[in-house]
């Protein structure tokens, strides 16, 4: 958790502007910046979740999403949540992954997992 606390409160770096006969920059110094902390923290959940530190993954999943919402966050925060038994959490997060990304494969599974779980037979071919 210590770690994870670390990497969300980290300072960020100091802005760069651009000269003024630069290319315009996408994405923005301040959102390549976002993008970073997210996957510095979604890592970290990923290392949790493989020693076994099963809430501190989510505690890192959760701190990521609060930066940039992305689909593969969601469906690692999902197995995480199936993991410690939260099969309703679990079924929200692949939801929300799909609403992001609707193709996204391990999203359908993980929910369709949840939804077994649940007693949601018939929804979970969905």
């Amino acid at each position: 958790q210590k770690k994870a606390n670390e990497l969300a409160h980290a300072p960020p770096a100091p802005a760069v502007t651009p000269a003024p006969s630069s290319p315009a920059r996408a994405p923005s110094d301040k959102a390549a910046q976002q993008m970073e902390q997210a996957e510095r923290l979604k890592e970290e959940g990923n290392a949790c979740f493989r020693s076994g530190n099963v809430d501190e993954a989510i505690e890192c999943y959760t701190l990521s999403l609060e930066v940039v919402r992305t689909a593969g966050v969601f469906t690692n925060r999902s197995a995480a949540h199936l993991k410690v038994g939260k099969a309703s959490e679990a079924e929200a997060d692949a939801t929300a992954a799909l609403e992001l990304e609707s193709s996204h494969i391990k999203a359908y599974h993980r929910r369709a997992l949840a939804r077994r779980t649940l007693g949601k037979y018939a929804q979970a071919l969905e």
